[in-house]
C-alpha cells in the first residue's frame, strides 16, 4: 500500500458542545492545525429532540457563535495553506462544467484535481467530462463562490 502525501483530508468540527470549555476548544484548534487538514466543516451544536444532550441540564460553553466564527477562520487558513502547496503545479483535472458569470470574454471551465483542488481554466471548446493536464489550459486554482 502506498502513501498519498497530497491527499485532501478534511474533518467535521462541532463547536459549543455542552460541557465543553475554552481549554477543549483550544485543544481542538491545536489538533486541527497540527493535523494539517485541507478543510474544516464547522457546525454549531444544536440539541435535537429525543437526544441525550437535549435532556441534559449542562449548558454550552459561553462563546458558541464566536467559537464557530473562530473555527471557520481556522478552516479558511488551513484551506489556503493546503491550496498554496499546489500553486504552479501541473495536475490532471476532470472538468465538470462551464463556469458561468465570471465576466470574462473567454469561456472558462471548472473541474477538480484528484485531491479536490478546484481549477478554473479558459478554453473556447467544451471541456465538460474531459480529463487533461492543467498545464494544457494554463489552469489556475479558484474555489467556487470565492472572489
Amino acid at each position: 500500500m502506498g502513501t498519498l502525501p497530497d491527499a485532501a483530508i478534511t474533518t467535521d468540527v462541532l463547536v459549543g458542545f455542552p460541557g465543553g470549555n475554552e481549554a477543549d476548544f483550544e485543544a481542538t484548534s491545536r489538533f486541527c492545525r497540527e493535523a494539517g487538514f485541507a478543510a474544516l466543516h464547522v457546525f454549531p451544536f444544536s440539541a435535537r429532540p429525543g437526544t441525550t444532550r437535549r435532556r441534559c441540564r449542562i449548558r454550552c460553553c459561553g462563546n458558541e457563535t464566536g467559537g464557530v466564527q473562530e473555527m471557520l477562520d481556522l478552516g479558511e487558513e488551513l484551506r489556503e495553506r493546503f491550496l498554496t502547496r499546489f500553486k504552479g503545479n501541473v495536475a490532471d483535472v476532470l472538468f465538470e462544467r462551464e463556469a458561468r458569470g465570471r465576466g470574462q470574454n473567454v469561456r472558462s471551465w471548472e473541474g477538480l484535481t484528484g485531491n479536490y483542488v478546484r481549477v478554473l481554466a479558459p478554453a473556447n471548446e467544451s471541456l465538460t467530462n474531459e480529463s487533461c493536464s492543467s498545464s494544457e489550459y494554463t489552469a489556475r486554482r479558484r474555489l467556487l463562490g470565492r472572489a
